[in-house]
């Protein structure tokens, strides 16, 4: 908790802590963590489901954070027993994840938008997304100038900490150029902001959220559009255009598991930096001609 409150993921803190009471008031407060085995956290996911009626994916995000922390007590030899988490599966709902067609991204990128400087940022802000190899949002929000090294996006990764190295497609380019302001920041969000953390970073997500609703309607794109689906639609892209290489995939999109990228590959590396951007461009343009 400490940890998460210095690297000033505030959103993320209240979270764990939250979570943390909801397991204290069930267990009591004087638990030792090795006291956390296999029958307790199966009699507190009952618990959760049939009294509490918490969702199975409230439950399942609730147990993660246990998970965490058991995993960092066996890391730092505190948690002596066999992991209990190896015996029990985190179950969530087999919702789609919303991604967009090529056409659809095409029709993004090209649509004629009014003179509204909210709605060309939030287009512009997703396509960054989608072209730096679907980076989280809250990662490209974020991003510096000083990111910028040799025609690459260098940065840490906030939610793993895994370091990227992405290269800057001529068409990112572009954008990044239309957003040459005197701030620090690539994009204009936050250089007015004294404190950035997490909470201030999620506010500005929302409003570009709130922004893209409007921008899907011109663009004639009737899904729910939203930063994140950039993410989602580079995945997707990305598996076409390696022939579903999920590894390679795994490896531009910085997830620590192959399974988290199974996650959001659910319907169907940077071993060369700029090869699976190049790849997609050009399946874009086969399948646009085709239609």
């Amino acid at each position: 908790m400490a940890e998460i409150k210095a690297s000033n993921k505030l959103g993320t803190f209240r979270r764990y802590d939250t979570a943390l009471n909801k397991f204290k008031a069930f267990t009591g407060s004087n638990l030792s963590i090795n006291k956390v085995d296999y029958n307790l956290l199966k009699r507190y996911e009952l618990h959760l489901l049939n009294s509490l009626k918490n969702t199975r994916d409230t439950t399942s995000s609730n147990l993660s954070i246990i998970r965490t922390i058991i995993n960092e007590g066996i890391r730092s030899n505190i948690y002596t027993k066999h992991n209990p988490f190896d015996q029990i599966h985190l179950k969530y709902s087999d919702n789609t994840k919303e991604k967009l067609t090529a056409d659809e991204l095409i029709r993004l990128k090209n649509v004629k938008l009014p003179p509204i400087p909210s709605l060309i940022l939030a287009r512009d802000f997703f396509m960054a997304c989608f072209l730096a190899e679907g980076t989280r949002a809250g990662d490209m929000i974020a991003m510096q100038k000083g990111n910028i090294i040799n025609g690459y996006l260098v940065f840490r990764q906030m939610k793993t900490g895994k370091q990227m190295t992405i290269m800057i497609t001529d068409d990112l380019a572009e954008i990044i150029n239309c957003y040459s302001t005197s701030g620090i920041f690539i994009f204009p969000l936050l250089n007015n902001v004294k404190d950035v953390n997490e909470i201030v970073i999620n506010s500005k997500l929302t409003l570009m959220n709130k922004y893209l609703k409007e921008v899907a309607k011109y663009a004639g794109i009737f899904k729910k559009l939203t930063t994140h689906v950039g993410r989602h639609t580079f995945t997707d892209l990305a598996l076409k255009a390696t022939d579903g290489n999920i590894y390679l995939v795994q490896q531009s999109l910085g997830h620590s598991s192959v399974k988290t990228t199974e996650l959001y590959s659910r319907n169907r590396v940077n071993l060369n930096s700029g090869s699976i951007m190049t790849d997609i461009l050009s399946l874009i343009n086969v399948e646009r001609r085709e239609e």
